[in-house]
């Protein structure tokens, strides 16, 4: 009780924080589950109610990438951050060797399951299959084939060992409304972590970083 609201952390921030370490960390180090050795990629989605704060907290990481001087240690800049719904850049940036992993940024994730995270098994290029074929070969050692990369001659390509994480904020109201059985029975939304938080997520930026 005697720290002020804008110096605790909340449940947005321990969410957020897992995101960006995880991403750091991409295929350098892993967990071994299974018998395999899995990547510690995160998928969380924050949720709450419209004007509670979940931009704050989902658009951290771009502020600290840009505080971050290309020198560090740490190379924040070798993780992207992409809004898409193409398999083909998907994969282009997953087959970059020189990014640590591809972060996935869903601002309204409760509109992108209405359109183009939906499941549409008629379409062999569907974007929630290329992430769910993705995410069984986020491990050291993984071949994703079969996701179509942008070149020439619109061959079909492999991704050696793909790594990408998604981070979004959304209502739960949108995300109840677009949310179909599929989406479960197929195990998609049974990868993420939903984050609730019903009260205004008090944030205050740090003067370094």
């Amino acid at each position: 009780d005697n720290i002020s609201p804008a110096n605790r952390v909340n449940d947005y921030a321990i969410g957020t924080a897992l995101n960006i370490l995880s991403n750091c960390a991409g295929r350098k180090y892993v967990c071994p589950v299974g018998g395999h050795a899995n990547f510690l990629v995160t998928n969380i989605i924050l949720v709450g109610g419209s004007s509670i704060g979940k931009s704050l907290y989902t658009e951290l990481f771009p502020q600290i990438q840009a505080s971050v001087p290309d020198t560090s240690p740490i190379s924040l800049n070798r993780i992207p951050r992409e809004q898409t719904f193409a398999t083909r850049t998907f994969a282009e940036l997953m087959a970059n060797p020189s990014y640590h992993s591809v972060q996935l940024f869903y601002p309204e994730f409760g509109l992108a399951l209405g359109s183009g995270l939906r499941m549409n098994p008629n379409n062999p290029d569907n974007f929630q299959k290329a992430l769910m074929d993705a995410s069984t070969k986020r491990k050291l050692g993984g071949i994703l084939t079969g996701i179509k990369r942008a070149n020439a001659d619109n061959d079909v390509k492999t991704v050696s060992e793909p790594c990408y994480s998604i981070l979004g904020d959304s209502t739960q109201e949108l995300i109840l409304d677009n949310t179909r059985k599929q989406d479960f029975s197929s195990g998609f939304l049974p990868r993420f972590l939903f984050i609730p938080n019903y009260e205004r997520a008090e944030f205050a930026k740090p003067e370094k970083v």
